[in-house]
């Protein structure tokens, strides 16, 4: 059986309005592999995120969580996995919400999320169409 990025992707919302934390684990990742964790699924999955927080149907808070749960679990070593497979436009997704996570001026007159968020994620859904 195959298991649709929409799929997984909609698990993981679930568990953040559950406050499930973390909302991805290492059993996912078990259940998962072999089926879905290949570059493009993780690609579509990235991508789905940040068409769902643009069109206001997942808060930033919500979008943040999950990229940020996926990143920990590879770089922490609790998950082994290629980093070359999901490096665009995944990456560029993670880098997009991590952007929005803090102010980048030092009075915090900016808004990250409107001024780096939204305009990083259009540039990659531009680019992946």
């Amino acid at each position: 059986m195959t298991i649709l990025p929409s799929h997984i992707l909609n698990t993981l919302l679930e568990r953040t309005k559950q406050g499930q934390t973390p909302c991805f684990t290492p059993q996912d990742w078990q259940a998962w592999a072999g089926q879905t964790f290949a570059q493009d699924a993780w690609n579509a999955v990235a991508l789905i995120l940040a068409r769902k927080f643009l069109s206001g149907e997942v808060t930033f808070e919500q979008a943040d969580w999950i990229i940020n749960d996926f990143w920990l679990l590879v770089h922490t070593g609790r998950v082994e996995v290629d980093t070359q497979a999901y490096a665009q436009p995944w990456a560029e997704v993670f880098f997009a919400f991590d952007a929005g996570e803090y102010h980048h001026k030092p009075d915090k007159s900016d808004d990250p999320v409107r001024d780096r968020t939204i305009p990083m994620l259009k540039k990659v859904l531009a680019g992946a169409a």
